[in-house]
């Protein structure tokens, strides 16, 4: 699981959870940070996170690895290292991200899939090397009805 923060990772992450359940399945959360200052959205993403973390304390199927990336760059070059060693890559979809985060900058410009989102899209393509799946998940919009 590549864990930036947003809805759809918070989603992304909800999913990779159940997934963990099964005691075959071996999670690793690849959490990106960014060392720019944090916002309310990035708040909300540590309480998650730390809430799925506190919940799996005991299991032993879990771990959680956190990566400071100041660009896209090192984002992409993080990515492209590790990418031979899972099996599946669950992510958020980040869609409709109306400011790009530091640790995405760039990387929409090269999208050949943007219907994957910039790390579904980056997973995706050729100049990736990775034998796994990619999951790419997104968070269901609720529509309000009028009564």
């Amino acid at each position: 699981m590549i864990y930036l923060g947003g809805r759809d990772d918070r989603e992304a992450i909800s999913l990779a959870k159940r997934m963990a359940n099964d005691p075959s399945v071996h999670l690793t959360i690849l959490r990106l940070v960014s060392d720019e200052v944090a916002g309310s959205e990035t708040v909300l993403d540590d309480v998650v996170l730390n809430g799925v973390l506190r919940e799996m304390t005991h299991f032993l199927n879990v771990q959680c690895l956190e990566r400071v990336v100041r660009d896209g760059t090192e984002t992409a070059s993080l990515i492209s290292s590790v990418a031979d060693q899972y099996d599946v890559f669950v992510v958020g979809r980040r869609w409709h991200v109306e400011v790009a985060s530091p640790q995405t900058a760039g990387l929409s410009d090269w999208s050949e899939f943007p219907e994957l989102g910039v790390i579904g899209d980056l997973l995706a393509s050729k100049d990736v090397r990775t034998r796994g799946s990619v999951l790419v998940v997104q968070q269901q919009k609720q529509h309000k009805k009028k009564i």
